[in-house]
């Protein structure tokens, strides 16, 4: 056997914890499973057999002849050119009321066609019987700049999943600004929206600095109270963009949350800031962490979400 090279050690308060970052798996491992853990690490083939599989039956270690980077390949072929199901992104609206400063995309004025709807509708309506289920996310810009469009085109492409008995399932990407109480309300009733990924880049000064509307005005407060009306009605996921400007107040923001009695009734997680070639944000580099120090930052954001039992 050999250790996943998935899996994390952790020590907290003194005790053992092991985390699988593929299978999201992790433990308080007593001093027997730990020593023959570091047995199996060090390639030390005198350990207990039966722990062993406890530590296998978790992830944390695996057979020496499993291949999990080839499993990762193929599980992704799989979600990607699986035939059961039928994924769309749609971007109603390129236009966007924020301009967060790393931002790669061009913002434009532009709004899908109603020619443009025609045909993803024809597309489904001709392709649906070859699925089990249909999922869509929303994306933009800002798609909730374009929430006519979010309702009209939902409401249609329901009303063929139903009428050939296929599985609807909605989720949307958004900044969160124009999120009230009303509108998560109609995104779940109407349009069948049951997830929400919003993005907080830590506490409010920093936040409104990376993330302020196109005039210049912070955001969080906002954002943050609509996150306190909307958390009952819609599946909420934070995602937080991790930079050098910000990484040292993540637990700030984290501490907020929790505070708030918000933290333990979403999903969160972190992800680097990043450049991408040929395009504004290429001026952020500066900004972008390497991956051994975000991979630090990572493991500490995991240990803080293990001690406050939230994974």
């Amino acid at each position: 056997m050999k250790p996943s090279r998935f899996t994390i050690e952790l020590d907290i308060d003194g005790s053992k914890y092991l985390y699988n970052s593929l299978s999201n798996a992790y433990a308080k491992i007593d001093e027997d499973h730990y020593e023959t853990y570091l047995k199996i690490k060090n390639n030390d083939t005198d350990y207990d057999e039966k722990m062993s599989i406890d530590l296998y039956n978790g992830g944390f270690v695996i057979n020496d002849n499993e291949d999990e980077i080839g499993y990762m390949n193929f599980f992704e072929k799989v979600m990607r050119y699986g035939s059961s199901s039928l994924g769309l992104t749609i971007a109603p609206t390129l236009q966007c009321n924020f301009r967060c400063k790393y931002c790669y995309e061009i913002h434009e004025n532009l709004f899908m066609s109603d020619d443009v709807q025609k045909l993803l509708i024809e597309f489904v309506t001709k392709n649906i019987s070859r699925y089990k289920n249909i999922s869509v996310s929303w994306y933009g810009g800002e798609p909730l700049l374009a929430l006519s469009i979010i309702r009209d085109l939902s409401k249609r492409l329901i009303k063929i999943a139903e009428a050939n008995n296929v599985i609807y399932e909605s989720g949307i990407i958004s900044n969160g600004y124009l999120l009230t109480k009303s509108v998560a309300q109609i995104l779940k009733d109407e349009c069948k929206i049951s997830s929400v990924q919003i993005t907080l880049d830590g506490i409010r000064e920093i936040h409104d600095i990376n993330r302020p509307l196109e005039n210049g005005q912070g955001t969080f407060d906002v954002i943050f109270q609509n996150l306190r009306n909307i958390i009952e009605i819609l599946n909420v996921s934070i995602r937080i963009n991790i930079s050098k400007d910000n990484y040292q107040q993540l637990f700030q923001l984290l501490d907020i949350l929790n505070d708030e009695g918000i933290l333990d009734k979403i999903h969160i997680y972190i992800a680097p800031v990043s450049s991408v070639e040929n395009t504004e944000s290429k001026k952020i580099q500066y900004m972008c962490l390497n991956k051994s120090d975000f991979a630090d930052i990572e493991i500490e954001f995991i240990k803080y979400l293990i001690e406050k039992k939230l994974i």
